[in-house]
């Protein structure tokens, strides 16, 4: 990440559209990108979808929720945790990945923290979606850190 990305001990905040839902997160982002994948893509009904890879242990959550699973573009689980009011989703569990969520980065407080490193499953982008931003491209998945790296399922 860059110079102006969170440190680990920042203190993030957000919540859903209607404010029912807030989180916090105690520890700042271990990734954060844009994913093109099918998916994202119509879940959020955007080209793209802004996202921060956070701590599950650092995540707390206040607010009814309900929740459903599919499977990830890795072939593994994924739940989707959502507003049970407004139907936002708060966040996604990657089961592939131990201890890791992905939140929509739209949903923060402080749009300033989102610092993106990647554009992810630019393989499935739209062919008139244009990326200028000079980020890593990247076919599937993220390139990810050591950090994360260590926390795959052996």
């Amino acid at each position: 990440m860059t110079d102006s990305n969170p440190t680990p001990d920042t203190q993030i905040s957000g919540g859903c559209r209607c404010g029912q839902c807030r989180f916090t997160v105690s520890r700042g982002p271990l990734f954060a990108g844009y994913c093109h994948c099918n998916a994202c893509r119509q879940r959020s009904s955007a080209p793209c979808t802004g996202f921060m890879m956070m701590d599950e242990p650092s995540f707390e959550l206040v607010g009814e929720t309900d929740s459903y699973r599919e499977t990830g573009g890795s072939g593994a689980p994924i739940e989707h945790k959502r507003c049970s009011k407004c139907g936002s989703t708060i966040y996604t569990k990657l089961y592939v990945l131990k201890n890791i969520l992905a939140v929509p980065e739209v949903l923060l407080d402080d749009k300033n923290l989102f610092q993106p490193q990647q554009h992810v499953w630019v393989s499935a982008k739209q062919d008139w979606f244009e990326i200028n931003d000079g980020l890593m491209q990247q076919p599937g998945p993220p390139k990810l850190s050591e950090e994360l790296m260590a926390r795959l399922p052996r």
